[in-house]
C-alpha cells in the first residue's frame, strides 16, 4: 500500500496536526476571504478536505460545500 494511504488513515495524523483546529481553519478562511470575494450561496470545492475543518467553516459562511478526501478515516472523523 502507498505510504500516504496508510498515513492519512492513521489516528497519529490527527494527533500530530492537532494544532490545525477550528481556529486555524477560521484564520485561513479569513485570509482567503480578504483576497477572494465570495457570497453566501456560492459553491466551494474542498479537495483533500480531511476531517473537513475548512469545509465546515465555508459552510458556516453560507457556501454550498463539496469536499472529498482519499481517507475514509478522516472523512468519518
Amino acid at each position: 500500500m502507498d505510504w500516504f494511504k496508510v498515513w492519512f488513515s492513521s489516528k497519529f495524523y490527527l494527533e500530530l496536526y492537532k494544532h490545525r483546529n477550528e481556529d486555524d481553519a477560521r484564520n485561513l478562511i479569513n485570509l482567503i476571504q480578504r483576497n477572494v470575494k465570495f457570497n453566501s450561496g456560492e459553491n466551494a470545492l474542498d479537495i483533500c478536505c480531511g476531517a473537513g475543518r475548512h469545509s465546515l467553516e465555508l459552510a458556516r459562511r453560507g457556501c454550498v460545500v463539496t469536499g472529498f478526501d482519499l481517507s475514509p478515516y478522516l472523512i468519518n472523523d
